[in-house]
């Protein structure tokens, strides 16, 4: 509209502008418009116009599903296929990012390792699916113990990171222990050990 509007008083010679209309059977398409003025009067106010409108739904389409797989990938290359959780790249990026936010606004931020005690026997014994089946256990737990503002990642084989902004070291105690006790209500081969680090910031 902004585009529009600067055309018609005089400022630009021409305009385009793409927008979308519903039809009738409820579906919505997209159109580009080009818009020239070819004849103004004597104060400078559009006379006559001449333009063009294409449908251009299908461009808009293949871009949203370009998008979308966009999306995806970078999702994919970010996820843990295993447990659906941010992997050790992704784990590592958020904690730099916290890291960084938390020396910039002066609050702290803290990290909880959690470790899944004797997880080679379990594989030894009870094969890799038993292990894979008690890893997909933990890091769901994990993620709904967890508070809403909390960041969880898998670190690596057993281990799994928690990312706790703007928490204190009572609190992280509190949070590690509580997600330890959730753990240990679940029949798993083996048990959960948690690590609570040190808080990042003024305490």
């Amino acid at each position: 509209m902004e585009a529009m509007r600067s055309h018609l008083c005089g400022d630009a010679h021409e305009h385009e502008v793409e927008y979308r209309i519903q039809a009738k059977d409820g579906s919505w398409r997209w159109y580009y418009d080009r818009v020239s003025i070819t004849v103004r009067d004597e104060h400078g106010a559009p006379v006559f116009l001449a333009g063009i409108v294409f449908d251009v739904t299908e461009r808009k389409n293949r871009e949203q599903e370009l998008e979308n797989i966009t999306i995806a990938l970078s999702e994919d290359a970010s996820t843990d296929a295993l447990t659906g959780m941010r992997n050790r790249r992704a784990t590592v990026e958020m904690l730099q990012a916290e890291t960084a936010r938390s020396r910039t606004c002066g609050s702290p931020v803290s990290l909880v390792i959690f470790d899944i005690d004797f997880f080679k026997k379990v594989n030894d014994s009870w094969g890799h699916l038993a292990g894979d089946e008690e890893l997909s256990g933990v890091a769901s737990i994990i993620r709904k113990t967890a508070r809403g503002t909390d960041l969880a990642g898998r670190y690596g084989g057993e281990e799994f990171v928690l990312i706790l902004p703007c928490v204190h070291e009572r609190e992280v105690k509190a949070v590690a222990e509580r997600i330890r006790c959730d753990v240990e209500q679940v029949v798993f081969c083996g048990g959960l050990e948690s690590v609570p680090g040190e808080a990042i910031g003024p305490q």
